[in-house]
Formats: structure tokens, sequence, C-alpha cells
């Protein structure tokens, strides 16, 4: 009865104790299977962040792409407007020249018009004293005239006396004849014949003077007539000339008129031209502006351009730590699925062994009953002693074994904490992950309206550099044309005028000429008429 009440209350302090141990092993594989679930689920959100900066390391890739788009079409904009700038400044240096090269036309023309004025009045001072010559010429020959008409009286007052002496000696040779017909005194007759004697060669002498007076009459008669010729044809040769001098004084003055119209059109295409190339600085302020605005937009697509690689690095840098962080939490997951199995085999081992120790107390036992049956006397201090014995040993089994479970309890506690440090972890990391993500979804969504605005400002800077070119090719392309119609304008009139001075200077050498040898031949008509009269 004591063995069996011994036998039945070690086996009533056994079962509770495995029942514990069993309702323990079946709470640490309960924990072991949601530490694993647990760890799948971090897996999966591990999973979905690796995606997830994938999918970001991508989009800042398709960004950096579109970055550098930009960037090309903006160097490609700055090489054409640099082009544009080339040959805007090659345009206004040309413009610059055919301006320059018109103003010293307009100067040559003006430097022409300006000789040509000279020698017209040049002109007007030589017609001017010849026609002084041509008066004295003239009051020379009324003083000849006048001289001619006294010399015809003279001629006509000694053919008077001419006949009255001629007259007187018929009488005297009358006289004569009938005084030596009544034969007078011969001294009278030397007298009167040495008075008719002087008489006839006085006669004879005044007829030679009226023939020569008579001969220098005609021959003045005709140089009268010859130098009244030669006037006339010099005062209508003058008449000419002072026709031709009004003709070229008209058209020197409507020369001055037509440099004075050009000059004024010159001003004004030089005022067009000013106010062109102020536009044209304007405009090259403001491409110079665009300039700047660009070279500050490049800057700040740089600086945006560096952030996001700084956001790069820190992605990827904390993507590496997470990387890191997560292989070593697969690390420590596999090993405390290791320790779990390695439990989980050793409680199954323990359970087995408990099973075995059972079913050896239970065949113990009915061989200690049959033995009791035999002989319960003899082997009673035995079997205490051995029962005392397998009990300490039990115990100290069932120590061991509380110890053992003690401490897998306390690794599954900790486990436990640490599952809940890393769920903790994950939380944070998964709020870091969508802080990040929304960081970068919203620095994306910047940068897109950024790019969107700078493409909208760019096409319209584009445009607006389009209609400024197109403006600034309209009016070079006008300005050149008139400056061209201005030009052959001015070659033309230029060339007419030319022509016209040239025609002028040649009709005023050939009358210098002609008025040359007029005065030549008037001088040596004066000359021979001044010997004559004082012969």
């Amino acid at each position: 009865m004591k063995t069996s009440q011994v036998q039945t209350g070690s086996s009533s302090v056994l079962c509770p104790q495995v029942e514990a141990l069993q309702a323990e092993m079946r709470g640490s594989s309960l924990v072991c299977q949601s530490s694993s679930e647990q760890n799948l689920q971090l897996q999966h959100t591990v999973q979905r962040q690796q995606t997830m900066l994938q999918e970001s390391t991508s989009r800042v890739a398709e960004l950096e792409d579109r970055q550098a788009l930009l960037l090309e079409q903006v160097g490609r904009l700055e090489k054409d407007l640099e082009k544009e700038k080339v040959l805007a400044f090659k345009e206004l240096k040309r413009r610059d020249q055919r301006a320059q090269e018109a103003i010293e036309g307009l100067q040559e023309a003006s430097q022409q018009a300006a000789r040509h004025e000279r020698e017209a009045l040049q002109l007007s001072n030589s017609v001017t004293q010849l026609s002084e010559d041509m008066n004295k010429v003239q009051g020379e020959l009324s003083e000849r005239e006048q001289q001619m008409l006294l010399i015809r009286r003279d001629s006509d007052t000694k053919a008077v006396q001419l006949s009255k002496m001629e007259k007187m000696l018929a009488e005297t040779r009358g006289k004569l004849y009938k005084k030596t017909e009544s034969g007078t005194e011969s001294k009278g007759r030397d007298n009167r014949d040495n008075m008719v004697q002087d008489l006839e060669e006085k006669v004879r002498f005044t007829r030679k003077d009226r023939r020569s007076s008579l001969h220098r009459t005609q021959l003045l008669e005709s140089q009268m007539k010859t130098v009244k010729g030669e006037l006339v044809d010099t005062l209508d040769h003058l008449q000419e000339l002072r026709d031709r001098l009004r003709c070229s004084q008209a058209n020197a003055e409507q020369r001055k008129v037509d440099m004075e119209k050009l000059q004024a059109g010159m001003r004004v295409i030089h005022s067009q031209l000013e106010e062109t190339c102020r536009e044209l600085e304007q405009k090259k302020q403001e491409i110079i502006d665009k300039d700047t605005e660009i070279k500050e937009r490049q800057e700040e697509l740089e600086l945006k351009s560096l952030q996001l690689r700084k956001l790069e690095a820190a992605v990827e840098s904390h993507t590496q730590k997470m990387q890191q962080k997560l292989i070593l939490q697969q690390g420590t997951l596999e090993i405390s699925q290791r320790e779990a199995k390695e439990r989980t085999n050793q409680v199954e081992f323990l359970s087995e062994r408990l099973e075995l120790i059972q079913k050896q107390l239970q065949g113990k036992e009915d061989l200690e009953k049959k033995a009791l049956v035999q002989g319960q006397q003899l082997f009673l201090c035995r079997e205490k002693l051995q029962r005392t014995s397998h009990n300490q040993e039990m115990h100290s089994r069932c120590e061991s074994l509380a110890i053992q479970l003690e401490e897998s309890v306390q690794l599954c506690r900790e486990k436990e904490n640490h599952a809940r440090h890393m769920e903790e972890e994950q939380g944070r990391m998964e709020e870091q992950a969508a802080q990040t993500e929304a960081r970068l979804q919203a620095t994306v969504a910047s940068l897109r309206l950024e790019l969107d605005t700078l493409r909208w400002l760019q096409q319209n800077e584009l445009s607006a550099l389009q209609e400024s070119q197109a403006e600034v090719l309209k009016a070079s392309e006008c300005v050149s044309s008139t400056l061209r119609c201005s030009q052959d304008q001015l070659t033309s009139e230029l060339q007419h005028y030319r022509l016209q001075l040239e025609e002028a200077q040649h009709n005023t050498t050939a009358l210098l000429a002609e008025l040359n040898t007029r005065e030549q031949l008037l001088q040596s008509t004066s000359e021979t008429l001044l010997i004559k009269v004082e012969l």
C-alpha cells in the first residue's frame, strides 16, 4: 500500500510537470509560428520596399535622362543664340559699312557740288569780266566811230576846200591865160606861175590826202563792219553763255534742292538706322537677359541635379543600410529559426524521453507490483532506496528540464521581444520609407512641375526668339532694301550729276577758249585801229 501510494504520489507530481512542459512547448511552438509569420510579413514588406526603391531609382533615372535632354536642348539653344548673335553683329557691321559708304558718297557728292558751285562762280565771274571787257570794247568802238565821223567830216571839209581850190585854180588859170594873152609884165607872170605851181602842189597833196583818207575810211569801215559782226557774234555767244549760266545755275539750285532732299532722306534713313540699332541693342539686351535667365535656370537645374544626386546618394545609402539591416535581420531570423528548430527538436526529444520514462515507470510499477507480490518485505528497502535514487534522478532530470524549459521560455521571450523590436523597426522603416517615398514623390512632382514650367518657358522663349528673329530679319531686310534703293538712287543721281558737270566743264572750257580767241581778235583789231588812227 505504501509503495502504491508512493508511486501514485510520484506520478501525481510528474504529470502536472509534464503537462506544464507540454503547454510551454505548445506556447513556444505557437510563438515560433507567429515569429515565422512575422518574419514572412517582414520579408514581404522588405520586398515591397525594394520594389518601391527600384521604382524610385527608375523614376530618378528618367528624371536624370529628361534633365540631360533639357540640358542638351539648352545647349543647342545657346549655340543657336550665339550663331544668331554672330549673324546679327555681322549684319550690323555690314549695314554700318553700307551707311558709312553712303555717307561718304554723299560727302563726295556734296564736295563735288561745292566744286561745281565754285566753278559756276568762277564762270559767272569770268562772264562778268567778259561783259565788262565787252562794254569797254563797245566804248572804245563808239569812240572810234566818233573819230571816224570826225575824219569823215574833215574829209568832207577837205573835199569842199579842194573843190573851192579847184575852182580858184580854174579861175586863176583862166585869169593867167587871159593875162598871158594880153601880155602883162614878166614879173607878174613869174609870181603867178609860182602861185599856180604852189596851188597845184597843194591840190595834189590834198588829193593824195583825200585818197589816203578815203582809203583809210574804207579800211576803217570794213574793219568796223568786221568788228561789228564779231561784236554781234560775241554778243550772241555771250547771250548763249548767259543762258547756259542761267541753266547751270538753275540746275545747280535744283541739284542743291535734290541734295537737300537726299540729305533729308539720308537723315531719315540715318534716324531709321539709329532706331533699328537701338531696337537691335534692346533685342541684344533682351537676348543677354534671356541668356542670364537661362544660365540662372541652368544653375538652378544643376543645383537641383546636385540635390537629386544627393537624394539618390542618400536613398542609395539608406537602401544599402536597409539592405544591410534586412540581411542582418534575415540572418538573425535564420539563426532564431534554427534555434527554434533546435529547441523544437530538443522539446520533441525531451517529450520522447518523457514518454519513454513514463513507459519505463509503468513497466517498473508492474514489475514492482509483481515483486511486491513475490517479496514485499525483502525488497522494501531496496525499492525505497531505488525509488529515492530514481526520484532524485527524476527530480534532477525534471529540474534540468525545467531549467531548459525556462531557458527556452526566456529565449522565446527574448525572440518575441526581438521580433517586437524588429516589428517596431520595420514599422519605423516603413514610416521612413513612406516618408522618403512621399518626399521623393513630392520632389518628383515639383521637379516635373518645374520641368513643365521650364519647357513652357523655353517654348515661349523660343517662340519669342523666333518672333524677334523674324522681326530683326524683316527690319534688316527693310533697312537693306531702303539702303539699296537709296544707294542706287544716289549712284544714279551722282552719275547723272557727274555727266552734267562734265558737260558743263567741257562747255565752259570751250566757251573760255572761244572768249580767249575773241579777246585776242579784239585786241588785235584794237591795236590795228590804234595804229591806223595814229597814222
